[in-house]
């Protein structure tokens, strides 16, 4: 048995029926990034079988693969790119949030385009308004003239404006307050204006369940629908939860890369699967983990690919006919919940079920019948989601291979490098292929490394091609994004979840669409920086789910320029400052880059690629330029 991932897609639907019951108004569940981890396929018939009448995502390729897949209900995306296909984007009949007079130029052109060749009616959108959670949505100074550009681009036809939205902040009763009067005052300026939209929708779950009077036409249930309270540990979310994802990986004892620890027990989950990477105090603060003999647990140490555990006095000894005595240890379930993990980390539970990493097995208690995704129409290379690309060098790796001399660790899927395509470079050079886990051999064979071996304590040494260990070579890894929003704001303007950050005088703000499930775990919020026109700018405010928001302060920026998270250009933040920054390893880092991430490979040679759980591909010039039709595509 491999680790097992088990979604009980019943408990969603319990989950949904509970909030639509209790909130009395229209419930969109939100299945952004994998649905929180659980798997968005699933989760999205699970609900709409249920009688949901939307799904959120957050961008047009989620929704894309969901259409694709037979999901036939209204899908709204809101984060989008200057540079998307918006003829791809509008061909899946999506419903699109917009903030800003730019992008409601550039749909509103194309979308005229289209209907005046009579190829579809008009566009459906969202226009989504800053209330204070300075992010993306259009500042209200901006509010009149951006609904009188939508007014009059749906009086010819073009588009029609059928929600409202904006998003509360948490930050206090308070601010939230203020958050829903400033609304409620966009709501009355648009009517002024004359847009009268069908759907209205503010709050997500905590919000919803706080401020009745702020339901309006609907809400966006995110966390909630997995069964996970949007507050604090010990705050009563007053609604009826059922967490639906259990994590589950079989026991091992031995051959850990810890010399004190290399005789105990380990599961073969690590941070570079999604855990975190918790120091003293937080593996104290964790309950016991159980197993199925009822015994409990301890985790001594978070690994790279393994946790080392040790038992709580003696263990059950297995049944006389030996039947059933493999040990499986529960690490996130009734025992350990998602919360546990959340307050050892000193994070949220939205991060713990979200960083678990897409190479983790998911399996489905009471599913819909699935049908898999058009992997050629979710999967190519039409530009229809915000940049997040994996920059891979694969001259570097041939030259590190040249230079290894030790076996070749490819575990975690390369540490997120991609195993399909460095394999063929390893057996070239006629080096030997490991891996630290049974999984990771697992899929090394099905890949066609018949000679992989097991070797769990596998050292720093096997791993130096990647260019990871802080040497004199360069991560062959790269990461970039690009900013799709940027809005100049006063003094006082606060930032993301809990305003703990403010402006202090007027700058320039950015918003990049990558976030925690991505690749930006939460804590590098007041410490990580990234790099844009050769300029460093901090990340200031919450780091998001999906996103997070720079202060570029007097630069000229604008949407579309390229941001580099990380890399070794010039003036490029460094894998080992991200590192230090996060308290990952830089393998972990790369390793736990999301499913919305893709690879590309930079090689002189042409070179065929898939990203991050989804078949593409990607070819790049010697000047490392990809070819005219295939484009920067996310």
């Amino acid at each position: 048995m491999k680790p097992l991932i088990e979604v009980d897609l019943d408990a969603i639907r319990e989950n949904y029926r509970t909030f639509r019951d209790t909130l009395g108004v229209a419930v969109i569940p939100v299945v952004k990034a994998e649905a929180y981890g659980h798997g968005a396929l699933a989760v999205a018939q699970a609900v709409v079988g249920a009688g949901a009448p939307m799904i959120g995502v957050a961008d047009a390729r989620e929704a894309i693969a969901l259409r694709d897949a037979g999901i036939e209900v209204p899908i709204l995306a809101w984060l989008h790119s200057p540079m998307q296909d918006w003829d791809a984007t509008f061909a899946a009949d999506l419903e699109l949030g917009i903030s800003s007079f730019d992008m409601l130029a550039r749909v509103g052109e194309r979308a005229r385009n289209r209907v005046s060749s009579q190829k579809t009616g008009p566009l459906r959108i969202h226009l989504k308004l800053d209330t204070g959670l300075g992010r993306n949505g259009a500042r209200e100074v901006d509010w009149l003239a951006l609904f009188a550009q939508a007014r009059d681009l749906e009086r010819t036809g073009q588009l029609k404006v059928v929600g409202i939205m904006s998003h509360i902040s948490g930050a206090s009763e308070t601010d939230d307050l203020a958050q829903i009067a400033r609304f409620e005052r966009g709501l009355t300026l648009a009517e002024q204006v004359g847009l009268q939209p069908e759907l209205v929708h503010l709050c997500a779950t905590g919000a919803a369940l706080k401020y009745p009077q702020a339901r309006y036409d609907a809400v966006r249930i995110g966390i909630g629908i997995y069964g996970l309270s949007p507050f604090d540990a010990g705050e009563d979310p007053g609604i009826p939860l059922r967490p639906a994802l259990s994590l589950r990986a079989p026991l091992a004892h031995g051959f850990t890369s810890e010399e004190e620890h290399s005789h105990s027990w380990r599961i073969d989950i690590g941070s570079a699967d999604g855990l975190p990477p918790l120091e003293i105090a937080g593996l104290e603060a964790l309950p016991p983990l159980v197993d199925n003999f009822g015994d409990r647990w301890q985790i001594e140490l978070i690994e790279e690919n393994h946790s080392i555990v040790e038992p709580y006095g003696d263990l059950t000894e297995p049944s006389p006919d030996g039947r059933g005595d493999r040990r499986i240890l529960t690490a996130i379930g009734p025992q350990t919940t998602a919360d546990d993990w959340a307050a050892a980390a000193e994070t949220i539970n939205y991060e713990i079920t979200t960083r678990l990493s897409g190479r983790i097995d998911r399996a489905y208690l009471a599913p819909e019948r699935l049908r898999a995704a058009d992997t050629m129409a979710a999967g190519s290379d039409r530009r229809v989601a915000p940049l997040r690309k994996a920059v891979i060098d694969l001259d570097k790796l041939r030259v590190g291979l040249q230079e290894q001399y030790a076996p070749v660790d490819l575990s975690a899927d390369a540490y997120g490098h991609g195993a399909a395509e460095l394999l063929p470079l390893v057996l070239e050079e006629g080096l030997e292929v490991v891996a630290r886990t049974y999984a990771d051999v697992a899929r090394l064979r099905e890949l066609g490394a018949k000679h992989v071996q097991l070797y769990a304590n596998a050292p720093e040494a096997t791993r130096t091609f990647y260019g990871l260990s802080g040497d004199t070579r360069h991560a062959a890894l790269a990461l970039r994004s690009e900013l799709i929003h940027v809005k100049r704001v006063a003094p006082g303007q606060a930032v993301s979840y809990g305003y703990r950050w403010r402006a202090a005088e007027h700058t320039t703000l950015g918003l990049v669409p990558i976030g925690y499930a991505d690749a930006i775990p939460r804590v590098a919020f007041e410490r990580a920086y990234v790099s844009v026109g050769g300029a460093t700018a901090p990340i200031v405010g919450r780091v998001a789910m999906d996103q997070v928001v720079i202060d570029l302060g007097d630069n000229d920026c604008w949407p579309g320029m390229p941001v580099h998270i990380w890399g070794s250009a010039t003036g490029d933040v460094s894998l080992h400052d991200w590192a230090s920054w996060t308290d990952l390893t830089p393998a972990a880092l790369c390793a736990t880059l999301g499913q919305r991430v893709n690879r590309v490979y930079v090689t002189r040679e042409p070179y065929e690629s898939a990203g991050f759980g989804l078949p593409a591909v990607r070819v790049i010039s010697s000047d490392g330029m990809m070819s005219s039709d295939q484009g920067d595509s996310a």
